[in-house]
């Protein structure tokens, strides 16, 4: 898939296999299927009620940097309670942003998923 990253190879190249680990091909009506093998990280914002938006991204960022490292995909918790986003919205990042995954909470069974949440500020 072409990227609209810009910058060097080796940015093209990350920015390649991150959106491949984040986004498996996942044909129509098999998400169960293909996301119950992958292990993940789910991320939660409830709790973050101090946390400013910045620091909010960098942890997000943190994240996705060990969810890569240790090959895991980064989801998002389902619901989701992001201070930003208004308490109607139970998207959280979702709400305002692109999914970080094609895969979602519900559809992961995989051993060696963890939790980790912003909740506590951080």
């Amino acid at each position: 898939e072409e990227t609209a990253t810009p910058g060097d190879e080796d940015s093209r190249e990350l920015h390649k296999m991150l959106w491949a680990l984040q986004h498996p091909p996942i044909p129509v009506g098999r998400r169960s299927a293909v996301c119950s093998k992958i292990r993940a990280v789910v991320h939660t914002f409830d709790g973050a009620i101090t946390s400013g938006l910045g620091a909010q991204i960098h942890f997000l960022t943190a994240l996705l940097s060990y969810s890569f490292r240790s090959g895991r995909v980064l989801v998002s918790a389902s619901p989701d309670h992001w201070n930003y986003a208004g308490s109607e919205c139970t998207a959280g990042w979702g709400c305002y942003f692109e999914a970080l995954s094609s895969c979602t909470q519900d559809s992961l069974h995989a051993a060696g998923t963890v939790g980790i949440g912003a909740g506590g500020d951080g």
